[in-house]
């Protein structure tokens, strides 16, 4: 992957994040904003209120419940739900409207000492509480706010106008910056499920290029090995016929020891040559539905029963694959697991069904899996053998592959190594 990808990407990212904190932090200080608003407005409401009753009941000189009904039929629809006149020990003189429980339960006796009203917030509603004739406001006759009149009603110094309203008006403002605060939240979100579905799918656009580059590699290198097994093949059979009657003719002679290592090694050879061939050729698989235990078993004769160990969990009757290919897999698997292990150790084999896929682990015990070879394990010609060729495991792979699987490596945790064949069961189940 270039640079400069890698580059677009990450700006991407990083713009596509600071968009979305950038409406979060605008969302946020919408709502903080709207609720300081919302504050300011009921406080200015409730004075309003408090101030327009105050002075309704100064010009009319008494407290009746036919004034208190007008005055709240005139404010209803900017929210007013009760107002009354009570005196300190709780009693309404005169009302309209019905007060809440809340407002019914205050302690009358210690309120509303100063000039202002006192405004609190019961649930979705605001009680407003202002005495009718302040300290400060007694014995200035006229020239108080409307005391010429009420001046000479002595008896409502002791009086407390209360009111209740619904703040419409701030309701409106909370519900806008919750409404634009959940906007922005969900844009951010937005932003962000877009920015991780596309790193997503960048990253795996790039793994799908590097994949179809090996892809074609590998399809060169098929091509090639086709050819070159070809030329070999028949010059090599020649040779190894000759040399085979070399070793008749050379016995009890000093130079059958060197005919017989020109027969080992075309011998060896030939079985490179024969992967070579199985690697060109590997294609389209001819699935049919197969018992997997049959299978097992049979790769495990070909190595030989008694070195290996067969275990099965949840196995499923049938499996749609390739036998012949599937076998030459396990085998190559189980010949690998012994080369492996110590002499006269058994390798296991074991069959389960986990997550609706059919999984095969070969497991040795040898030394397992050097750290950091993992990935190198099923390129081509890679391998820790002397003599081995490196084909055998990429062959297995392909052939997984077509089969809709995947092949994996890892240590064992009691030790040894583990190789796990697990076909998907997108080609079914019989």
């Amino acid at each position: 992957m270039r640079i400069s990808t890698r580059i677009a990407r990450l700006g991407f990212l990083v713009t596509t994040m600071f968009l979305g904190a950038a409406l979060v932090s605008m969302g946020v200080a919408s709502y903080l904003g709207a609720q300081e608003t919302t504050s300011s407005v009921i406080q200015a409401r409730g004075s309003d209120f408090a101030f327009s009753a105050r002075r309704a009941l100064f010009l009319a000189g008494e407290a009746t419940d036919e004034l208190l009904e007008g005055f709240l039929d005139d404010a209803a629809e900017q929210g007013l739900r009760f107002i009354g006149v009570a005196d300190r020990s709780g009693d309404f003189l005169a009302s309209a409207g019905s007060v809440s429980s809340s407002t019914k339960s205050q302690d009358w006796a210690a309120c509303c000492p100063g000039p202002g009203p006192v405004i609190e917030m019961f649930a979705s509603k605001v009680m407003v509480v202002q005495s009718l004739m302040p300290e400060h406001a007694r014995g200035k006759g006229r020239r108080g706010f409307g005391m010429g009149r009420m001046g000479r009603l002595r008896n409502w110094r002791d009086r407390l106008l209360v009111i209740e309203f619904e703040p419409v008006v701030a309701a409106s403002i909370t519900n806008r910056a919750n409404i634009t605060l959940v906007i922005s939240l969900l844009a951010a979100l937005v932003l962000m499920a877009t920015a991780a579905t596309f790193w997503r799918l960048s990253v795996r656009a790039d793994r799908y290029a590097v994949q179809l580059q090996k892809d074609e590699q590998l399809k060169m290198l098929g091509e090639m090995s086709a050819v070159l097994g070809h030329e070999i093949r028949n010059p090599l059979a020649s040779l190894k016929g000759h040399a085979q009657l070399l070793v008749e003719k050379l016995s009890g002679h000093t130079a059958e020891k060197g005919a017989l290592r020109v027969v080992r090694e075309a011998i060896r050879l030939e079985e490179l040559s024969n992967h070579v061939l199985d690697f060109a050729r590997t294609g389209e698989m001819n699935l049919k539905a197969e018992d997997p235990m049959e299978l097992a078993r049979a790769a495990a004769d070909t190595i030989g029963p008694d070195r290996v160990r067969i275990q099965s969990s949840n196995v499923p009757t049938t499996w749609k694959l390739d036998r012949l290919r599937m076998e030459q897999v396990l085998v190559n698997l189980l010949r690998n697991a012994l080369q492996a292990s110590k002499d006269g150790t058994q390798v296991e084999l074991e069959v389960t069904r986990r997550s609706g896929r059919l999984v095969f682990d070969v497991r040795d015990h040898g030394e397992g899996i050097e750290p950091g070879q993992e990935p190198q394990l099923f390129t081509p010609f890679f391998t820790g053998r002397v003599k081995g060729t490196g084909l055998g495991l990429t062959l297995a792979k392909r052939i997984v592959t077509g089969h809709a699987g995947k092949i994996t490596a890892y240590n064992h945790p009691e030790g040894g190594a583990v190789f796990r064949v697990e076909l998907s069961e997108n080609e079914g189940e019989g």
